[in-house]
């Protein structure tokens, strides 16, 4: 299954979670398993989102889908700090 590994700054976490957790629907909809979430401890705007996931390239889909994009900027989510990564478990 999937993972995948968001880093990003918001201007406001709060704001954001709110805007994170009203997402939820849409997410399972692109296949979104789990979703778990973090806070900077030393930048408190900073967020990070492990998410395990059914299909890549609907995760994919996800993050270009114009409602996805809005959201994150409706959100305050500054683009130039957000990163993603995609990961494979290992198991050795």
């Amino acid at each position: 299954m999937p993972t995948i590994l968001i880093n990003g700054e918001a201007e406001d976490y709060d704001h954001w979670r709110e805007f994170f957790d009203a997402g939820e629907a849409r997410r399972d909809e692109h296949g979104v398993r789990a979703s778990h979430v973090f806070r900077g401890t030393d930048v408190p705007n900073e967020f990070a989102i492990i998410m395990e996931c059914d299909d890549l390239d609907e995760m994919r889909a996800l993050s270009t889908h114009p409602d996805q994009i809005q959201a994150e900027e409706d959100a305050g989510v500054d683009p130039e700090t957000t990163r993603a990564f995609v990961l494979d478990e290992v198991t050795e």
